[in-house]
Parts: C-alpha cells; sequence; structure tokens
C-alpha cells in the first residue's frame, strides 16, 4: 500500500474543504449545507484513494 500517496491525497482534501466550505457558508449560511458538501467532498476523495491505491504500482 501506498501510505503516504494516500495521506497526501486526504492533506490535499483539505484545501477544498477549508475554501470549498467558506464558499458554501458564504452562499447559504448555514451547517447543514456545509456538512452535505464535505460529505460529498469525502466520499468522492475517498474513491479517488481507492482507486489510485489498486491501480497504482511500485516505483522504480
Amino acid at each position: 500500500m501506498n501510505w503516504p500517496w494516500r495521506l497526501g491525497m486526504f492533506i490535499l482534501t483539505g484545501v477544498p474543504g477549508i475554501v470549498g466550505g467558506g464558499l458554501v457558508w458564504s452562499l447559504l449560511g448555514n451547517w447543514p449545507a456545509i456538512l452535505v458538501y464535505e460529505l460529498i467532498l469525502l466520499c468522492a476523495m475517498s474513491v479517488v484513494i481507492i482507486k489510485g491505491g489498486k491501480a497504482s504500482g511500485r516505483a522504480h
């Protein structure tokens, strides 16, 4: 398993999580909307990490 890559992808998810959460808050102004946005982002990144972990081979 490529744990450094997976950890990096979760850290990379933090940027759209924070910025996107702020955008959702400024547009809608309620916590349930932010929760839905964050859950969608988490599900999308989980799929990317699962697919990327299986498809990635060993490096040189």
